[in-house]
């Protein structure tokens, strides 16, 4: 009976703001300029994230790549530990820890893409925010992240836990910026169109009003 009768409604995103455009002032308070190209990761540092992947994958490229810059913004049980292995295996101000802040979308609007390295995911939020922002997404192909991203189409996935991978994919979208460029546009149409929060509405009425027909 359960097969039949479940079903699942995707998350949602409230309409999304105006953001001042601080693109610029990020940047500079970071140390970073606009040549430098900026890989974002907003989540929370533990250990399911995979960010010790990311830290990895990072080192392995970004010699090849010196206008690469990573931006890891959250908090977290492994805080402490993240930092000591980034510090390790970067050099110089290339990568920063910035701190969680309860309005991420001016640090998404300075950034040229995103990356989210999970082992294990839902629906990722901070998913659908990058997509809205219109960021091109790099991420692993668990959980609900393949419902949110298309390959290709709206972003690139990689296999968990293979920093290599994930090194591939941050260089494949660091040296193509049409292919960013594309990604965004799309993975920006996409949530506006299927993760909406009138769409969340809609889907939530015809569950209820699926419920009602089945038991009046």
């Amino acid at each position: 009976w359960a097969r039949h009768h479940l079903g699942c409604i995707d998350n949602a995103l409230p309409a999304a703001p105006a953001v001042p455009d601080e693109a610029a002032a990020i940047r500079q308070r970071l140390g970073w300029s606009a040549n430098h190209v900026i890989a974002v990761c907003v989540a929370r540092l533990s250990r399911e994230k995979g960010l010790l992947d990311l830290v990895e994958a990072f080192a392995l490229v970004s010699e090849r790549l010196p206008r690469l810059r990573l931006l890891l913004v959250g908090d977290g049980p492994d805080a402490d530990h993240v930092r000591a292995i980034l510090a390790a295996r970067t050099a110089g101000d290339r990568a920063v820890m910035h701190p969680v802040t309860p309005d991420v979308l001016p640090l998404l609007h300075a950034s040229d893409l995103f990356v989210l390295p999970s082992l294990h995911e839902n629906q990722s939020f901070a998913i659908l925010e990058a997509m809205a922002a219109g960021l091109p997404v790099l991420s692993t192909a668990v959980g609900g992240t393949p419902e949110l991203v298309r390959h290709g189409e709206t972003g690139w996935l990689v296999p968990p836990s293979q920093p290599a991978a994930l090194a591939e994919g941050l260089e494949l979208l660091v040296k193509d910026v049409s292919l960013r460029q594309r990604l965004g546009r799309a993975g920006r149409v996409a949530a506006e169109r299927e993760h909406s929060f009138s769409e969340f509405l809609d889907r939530l009425a015809l569950a209820y009003d699926g419920l009602l027909t089945a038991h009046p």
